[in-house]
């Protein structure tokens, strides 16, 4: 069984700040317990003198490597490269040492500009306040050699500036993607509480998937999980359809290497490929069946992937064994006492529909025992706000075993399965309608005796 996962490494501390005196590094950043993956990952990019820390990893590198992070890392969220680094006491010396910058290099008063910053510890204890006093550095600093300053713009600023202010240190560095790389550029339309990209890509990394092996995600949603994967087995750069449109980050520097950059892009494009391996997304909703079509479709690896309009008890694999990989509802999409029920029944059908097969279940901490089946072991991740475990498991072998991807209620098909879907939701809807009416009936009611009586706040029941 110890074959069947890859070691996950202990939990880095958070990386102390760098000396004033010594020269910044090329930073990215990562989510929590993803540290290992993106040390690897750079590594193979050409990155060297990693020092790797909490959901950041310092490192050196050249121009290429800068480029190809962007490029072609999956589990970074952000590629920062330093500008500088300076020791500073107060919001006038902070303001003074930006302003030391040639500013009127990196920016035009024609382009806009957003800045970010975070503080620990410091004399300023606000982010907003240190980002104030960049941003104001320089603008000023452009205006006094253009006569004209530069706007602000939160959404596809033309240099995206990110200041790291730790005690009297402070780094500024400049964002090489001018975006949250989890932004594929494939997703398609919005379902409620997707999954990032990113911790997609990385609990793909953590269970030792490779391309070739059958996955399959009864609980798809978005199909994020099976997307991330596909686009992997076919090669295509997480940030290749992001960077067609020639716009963000490092394309818009200053001292942009074009030469450089379209050798890479080439290199890119004729890597990808037809994407090998068995994909199978199901999900109950039918509108996030239609997405996730959609954004395959943009990712171009619609073809590779089967889709289905399924409750996951339905579904039923064949074929030699791989990894069911799934992120349930809870939390925003589903209350806690609901979600427990899932998981147990999502529990009984790897039990009884997946044997021989690998699992990886996406769980908050209050859920990680409701499955109900002994893991491999847990995993510590974070899915936004919620704290969460990744619960491995090799399921073992049992009597009942499916014959193929799809319904086993011969009954009812797919369509008419969507279409019961759409009713349970008319109905819901419909419940919701009387509610309000009520709500609205007994305040047309009460109002006026609460106007008469001088009363302006109570609370309104429904009967």
């Amino acid at each position: 069984m110890e074959s069947l996962f890859p070691e996950v490494p202990p939990a880095p501390r958070p990386l102390l700040p760098g000396d004033p005196d010594m020269p910044p590094r090329l930073t990215a950043r990562t989510l929590d317990g993803l540290e290992w993956l993106l040390a690897r990952e750079l590594s193979g990019l050409g990155a060297t003198n990693l020092r790797i820390g909490r959901r950041t990893i310092e490192f050196t590198g050249t121009t290429e490597t800068l480029y190809r992070a962007v490029l072609e890392s999956r589990v970074a969220i952000r590629i920062l490269e330093p500008l500088g680094r300076f020791a500073v006491s107060s919001p006038e010396s902070l303001y003074r040492s930006i302003s030391s910058l040639d500013w009127a290099k990196h920016l035009r008063p024609t382009q806009t500009l957003r800045v970010d910053a975070r503080v620990h510890d410091s004399f300023i204890d606000h982010s907003l306040y240190a980002s104030q006093v960049v941003k104001d550095a320089v603008v000023d600093g452009v205006r006094a050699v253009h006569g004209r300053r530069p706007n602000v713009q939160l959404h596809g600023a033309s240099l995206r500036l990110s200041l790291h202010l730790s005690g009297e240190t402070a780094t500024l560095f400049r964002d090489a993607a001018g975006q949250s790389l989890h932004q594929r550029g494939w997703r398609k339309g919005k379902v409620e509480a997707p999954l990032s990209e990113v911790l997609a890509a990385g609990i793909l990394g953590i269970s030792g998937w490779q391309p070739g092996e059958p996955l399959l995600d009864p609980l798809c949603g978005s199909g994020t999980f099976i997307i991330e994967a596909a686009t992997q087995a076919s090669g295509l750069a997480p940030g290749l359809l992001r960077a067609r449109t020639r716009k963000q980050g490092f394309f818009r520097f200053h001292d942009f290497d074009r030469n450089l950059a379209e050798t890479i892009l080439l290199d890119l494009e004729n890597k990808a490929r037809a994407p090998s391996g068995t994909f199978h997304a199901s999900d109950l909703d039918p509108a996030a069946i239609q997405i996730a079509k959609q954004s395959a479709a943009l990712a171009g690896v619609a073809g590779s992937i089967s889709f289905s309009c399924n409750h996951f008890e339905a579904v039923s694999p064949e074929g030699d064994p791989g990894l069911v990989l799934t992120n349930p509802p809870y939390g925003e999409r589903l209350a806690l006492p609901r979600a427990g029920a899932v998981f147990r029944r999502i529990g009984d059908w790897l039990k009884n529909s997946c044997p021989g097969w690998r699992a990886g279940v996406l769980a908050p901490v209050e859920l990680a025992k409701s499955i109900g089946l002994k893991p491999h072991r847990r995993v510590v991740l974070s899915n936004g706000p919620i704290e969460c475990r990744l619960i491995e498991l090799a399921v073992h072998r049992a009597k009942v075993s499916g014959t193929s991807f799809g319904n086993q209620l011969p009954a009812e098909s797919d369509a008419e399965r969507c279409s019961s879907t759409k009713q349970v939701s008319r109905s819901v809807s419909d419940q919701i309608g009387d509610f309000r009416r009520r709500l609205a009936k007994r305040s047309r009611h009460l109002g006026r005796w609460a106007r008469k009586q001088g009363i302006e706040a109570y609370r309104l029941y429904d009967r």
